[in-house]
């Protein structure tokens, strides 16, 4: 049993309304999206059983996608801005520290519309002050 079959479990006998009956019939669905992967499953209840309607893992899309497409943003915004390249597998300083800076702007978006990346001296002196949001651009 995967984790987002675990929780939809725990919550399906456990997270029951006052005007729920236990036999009522309802379904949950849970993803999982973790800094690596990404577990999805449907799940079924109905007078105390449970069926597993479908499930989905993808080992390649996770968080941490969503933290290096932040960086990627960053640094072509960095260059229309300053003009001034940022090389990933050399300016391994300013990667390390635009990541980290990525990774908390993200966590934030999780409970703000909006935030700003902002990076002192990120490369030859220059700094970076970037507000991003929930929205999609356009």
């Amino acid at each position: 049993m995967n984790e987002p079959e675990a929780a939809a479990l725990a919550f399906g006998f456990e997270g029951k309304n006052k005007n729920e009956n236990e036999n009522d019939e309802k379904l949950i669905l849970v993803f999982d999206l973790g800094g690596r992967a990404l577990d999805v499953s449907i799940l079924k209840f109905e007078n105390l059983k449970f069926e597993v309607l479908e499930k989905f893992w993808d080992p390649h899309f996770g968080g941490e996608d969503f933290d290096n497409a932040l960086v990627d943003y960053c640094i072509d915004k960095f260059y229309e801005m300053k003009k001034i390249i940022i090389d990933k597998d050399n300016d391994q300083d300013v990667m390390k520290r635009l990541k980290i800076a990525c990774e908390s702007a993200k966590k934030l978006l999780s409970s703000k519309d909006k935030t700003l990346i902002e990076l002192n001296c990120l490369k030859n002196n220059e700094d970076l002050s970037l507000e991003i949001s929930r929205d999609l651009p356009g």
